[in-house]
């Protein structure tokens, strides 16, 4: 047990970091459109323009404790971008993480759509990130700065952290629970959980911390702008949904494995 207290120390430690710098800025965008407003807007309306910028406080926050954790890895004379690896990407991964991550949010959409009626709390999450997506800087929040920053943290970090101490399996497990429980609720917890153990798979297999931040900025964008809209128009069997973007992803998976496998006999050749 003693052996593994580093592990729980430095994971605990950069969690506790997120959790504070986010519950800070939160606050501190509460209040800066209460005084802002100067009691002009109802309760409601307050709430509504909190929940527009919710997103922007978001990305801020990620900046902020991006930022601590390179001072903190610079004190153990270790490098982020080496931790994380930011290797250039091979064009022909590109294909594979479109169609993969579009699959994914596929099956979120769904999963949402099936929990969602008796899970009210989701509902007010659900409102929340889509009102949040409603400018184009929160788009860009959503898509751009929120992967790049959730993925340092879960699949740079924690997951490589989790590397060091345990074999990989368990360890894709493990950060794929703590990124759900990140989320705060369990119909996002489920779908997290699921987007959270393939993209830590694909950082395995290629490498490379730019996948699972494509990946994840893909996801973002089809389960927030695209793919709500087509359920809204285009009547969908949610559960067959699922079933579907599962045997396509696994297909993706299967394809993109014999690529890298190939890629690397190549290479060795």
């Amino acid at each position: 047990m003693k052996r593994y207290l580093p592990l729980i120390g430095n994971i605990l430690k950069y969690c506790i970091i997120t959790f504070l710098v986010q519950a800070i800025v939160m606050i501190g965008n509460s209040v800066y459109y209460a005084v802002k407003t100067k009691n002009k807007l109802s309760p409601e309306q307050l709430q509504n323009l909190i929940n527009e910028n919710i997103v922007l406080a978001i990305t801020i926050a990620g900046l902020i404790s991006f930022l601590i954790y390179i001072l903190l890895l610079k004190n153990k004379e270790k490098n982020l971008w080496q931790v994380c690896n930011f290797e250039k990407l091979n064009m022909k991964v590109y294909p594979y993480i479109v169609g993969i991550f579009t699959c994914m949010a596929f099956i979120s959409c769904s999963i949402a759509a099936i929990l969602a009626k008796n899970f009210t709390s989701y509902k007010q999450v659900s409102k929340m990130i889509s009102t949040g997506g409603n400018s184009i800087v929160g788009v860009i929040c959503l898509v751009v700065f929120v992967p790049f920053f959730e993925e340092v943290l879960f699949r740079g970090l924690i997951y490589n952290e989790l590397k060091k101490y345990l074999k990989i399996v368990p360890s894709i497990i493990i950060q794929g629970v703590i990124f759900a429980l990140f989320h705060g609720n369990l119909v996002q917890g489920i779908y997290t959980f699921l987007l959270g153990i393939t993209l830590a798979l694909l950082y395995e297999w290629i490498g490379s911390i730019w996948v699972p931040i494509m990946g994840h900025g893909i996801n973002n964008m089809m389960g927030v702008k695209v793919i709500p809209e087509i359920f809204r128009n285009i009547p969908m069997i949610p559960s067959l949904n699922i079933g579907i973007g599962l045997i396509f992803i696994v297909i993706l998976l299967k394809k993109l494995k014999e690529s890298i496998y190939e890629d690397r006999t190549v290479n060795i050749i």
